[in-house]
């Protein structure tokens, strides 16, 4: 006998191609996509919007409407929908999609939703519900009203530290200082590096903020290890890192030129360190905020993550500058992966929800990242695809038996037939589907 579920879950993967997953389950990969497609029903020729480009896709899949209806027909749409000669500019944001969203249909009924990270949802309506980022493709990004690709951070995107040049880095140079205080034994001299964060794709005047590096010889066979810090004392370091290693998540308190102090939380990594440390990388994650991207806005003090870190456009622009390869570009996808994961448990587990409804961008980032090594075969292609396994198995294992999950594909959207007997689900002329 088959049971009634209870509640749903949709879980959207921007671009995870269905024949690819399928693909790497006959590879014995993606157990929990596996698991997912035995026992459900899988679609490959769903009735895709037009035009297929992310902002029209995501909104049909939330109204079951298309574009002509919900009003968002591309990236870019007229602030002033009578003057399509006027200016225009990105559209993520809930005020601008003019079908109705289906957590808030089901909240007005009296439903609890979770929402997490859904381009276009923010600033929640929601009475009952529990929402998440939706201004732009992830958390640490603010595309609405953007002009272009003018995308702001909720505080900075990637930043590098380097004694070699590189496009919109931080480029500095060793010197042998003995001010830094309590550090450990070297058998070489140590050396120094004070630089000043530049704040990359910030939307806020953060007053400047100078940090400290030293590196010294533990092994007596070069430089191999380094510090990070606030300060010129060991005892106040961030981090301590060996060549290819990453921090553990730092929390730091910013400063606005304004007074406000805003708490972020980053990793670093250090990408490179030769033994006379004249060649030397040091790559921090987005700085992402600490809050202001939750509703109510109190939900962000319950998210504390350890590994995982909030994305701006995934680093993608940072990989494209040449400042880190492969794995580091597919590192920081997983970490911010790692987050939404943290996000969706805690969300789940603040009390009974009807419906959760989520979004992760990652597979479409690795496609334009990698558009030059698209071959299947590719070591790339088959870790990017791969990576969809880690939110899946997060949000939904060990996942709730009363709960139906949904994998949606933003390439075609299917409409959720649990929502169809109780109404919540309707043609934009109001017919019941």
């Amino acid at each position: 006998m088959t049971t009634q579920p209870k509640r749903v879950a949709v879980i959207g993967l921007d671009c995870a191609l269905t024949h690819l997953i399928r693909k790497h389950i006959d590879d014995g990969h993606l157990p929990t996509f596996k698991k997912l497609f035995e026992n459900g029903v899988v679609a490959e020729n769903c009735l895709a919007n037009y035009p297929t480009i992310t902002p029209p896709g995501w909104a049909s899949i939330a109204t079951g409407a298309t574009f002509g209806t919900h009003g968002i027909s591309g990236f870019n749409v007229p602030e002033d929908p009578t003057d399509l000669a006027g200016r225009e500019s990105a559209a993520f944001s809930s005020a601008r999609i003019k079908a109705e969203l289906v957590w808030d249909a089901l909240d007005k009924a009296g439903k609890r939703c979770l929402v997490l990270n859904y381009p276009g949802s923010w600033p929640s309506k929601m009475k009952n519900g529990i929402m998440v980022g939706g201004s732009g493709l992830a958390v640490g990004d603010a595309r609405d009203r953007a002009s272009g690709f003018d995308i702001g951070a909720s505080l900075c995107s990637e930043q590098l530290v380097s004694t070699d040049f590189y496009p919109y880095g931080i480029k500095g140079a060793f010197r042998a200082d003995e001010s830094f205080k309590n550090m450990p034994d070297s058998e070489d001299e140590v050396l120094t590096m004070d630089f000043d964060l530049n704040f990359p794709n910030t939307r806020h005047k953060i007053k400047k903020t100078t940090w400290h590096i030293a590196v010294w010889d533990e092994k007596g066979d070069g430089y191999d290890h380094l510090v990070l810090s606030p300060t010129k004392d060991f005892n106040d370091a961030f981090c301590v890192l060996e060549p290819g290693r990453w921090s553990d998540v730092i929390y730091h308190t910013f400063e606005f030129e304004n007074g406000v102090r805003q708490e972020a939380f980053f990793r670093a990594k250090l990408l490179e360190l030769s033994d006379d440390a004249e060649e030397f990388r040091l790559v921090f994650s987005c700085m992402g905020a600490a809050t202001g991207w939750s509703h109510p806005p109190e939900f962000a003090q319950k998210v504390r993550t350890k590994t995982g870190t909030t994305g701006f456009s995934s680093g993608i622009l940072s990989y494209s500058f040449g400042w880190y390869g492969h794995d580091t570009y597919a590192e920081l996808n997983e970490q911010y992966t790692e987050w939404l994961t943290d996000v969706a448990r805690v969300m789940m587990n603040e009390g009974e929800w009807d419906l959760f409804y989520m979004h992760s961008h990652p597979p479409d980032w690795f496609y334009h990242a990698f558009m030059s090594d698209m071959d299947p075969e590719s070591i790339l292609m088959k870790r990017s695809e791969k990576r969809p396994g880690i939110p899946i198995s997060g949000f939904m294992s060990p996942g709730p038996d009363d709960c139906r999950p949904y994998g949606v594909g933003r390439r075609g959207y299917p409409v959720c037939p649990d929502l169809r007997p109780r109404g919540y689900s309707r043609w934009a002329h109001g017919q019941p589907l």
